[in-house]
C-alpha cells in the first residue's frame, strides 16, 4: 500500500506522506485508538496494486455540511479508468454501509495535512504536506461527478524584498519581556 507512490511518481516533484504517520494510522485500527481510518487497496487482474485510498468520517465536518460525509485521503491511482472506478465505487460501498450521504476528498486525516487535488503546476516539486498529483486526477475527478469545493492557490516569491529593520518592528526590552 506505501509503495504504490514509489511506483506512479518516479518524478522527485512528488513528496510522498511521511511513511511513519501512514503506519501509525495503520496500527490505530482496532485498537480503541482516536483516529478511526480504514484502508483500501484496488489490485488488478495480476495481483499489482493499481489504486489506494482511506475511508475516515468527521463529526464536525459533517455538521458543518449539515449532511454525513464519507472523507477520503491519501489517494493515489494509476492511470486506469477501471482502477478510478473500483476505487470510487469501493468509497460509495463504505459510505452507504455507514449511513453517509456524499463523499468528500481527497482530504486526510488532520486539518493540517494536504489534501485536494492539484489542477495546474504539474512542473514544479510538491512541499511536505502539500498535495501533488499526475495532471490526469483532475480529469477522472470530474468525470465521476466531483466538483470543486475549496479552490486555493499557492504563490511562491523568488526575490525577497527588504523591509523595515525587525528590531524596529519587534522591539522586545528587558521590561516587555519580564
Amino acid at each position: 500500500w506505501l509503495d504504490l507512490t514509489r511506483r506512479i511518481y518516479p518524478t522527485p516533484l512528488y513528496v510522498p506522506p511521511i511513511r511513519q504517520q501512514l503506519t501509525k494510522y495503520f496500527e490505530q485500527q482496532g485498537d480503541g485508538g482516536s483516529t478511526h481510518c480504514a484502508f483500501y487497496a484496488v489490485r488488478d487482474a495480476s495481483g499489482a496494486l493499481v489504486a489506494r485510498t482511506t475511508a475516515h468520517s468527521n463529526p464536525a465536518l459533517d455538521e458543518k455540511f449539515g449532511l454525513p460525509l464519507q472523507l477520503f485521503g491519501f489517494t493515489e491511482f494509476i492511470d486506469d479508468p477501471a482502477a478510478f472506478t473500483a476505487l470510487i465505487q469501493g468509497l460509495h460501498r463504505e459510505a452507504s454501509c455507514a449511513g453517509r450521504r456524499a463523499l468528500f476528498g481527497p482530504c486526510n486525516l488532520l486539518p493540517n495535512a494536504y489534501g485536494g487535488v492539484l489542477t495546474s503546476g504539474f512542473d514544479q516539486r510538491g512541499v511536505l504536506d502539500s498535495v501533488y498529483n499526475h495532471a490526469y486526477y483532475g480529469h477522472y475527478y470530474r468525470q465521476a461527478g466531483f466538483r470543486e469545493r475549496f479552490p486555493s492557490s499557492t504563490y511562491i516569491c523568488d526575490s525577497v524584498q527588504t523591509g523595515p529593520d525587525a528590531t524596529a518592528v519587534f522591539c522586545f526590552d528587558d521590561a516587555r519581556i519580564a
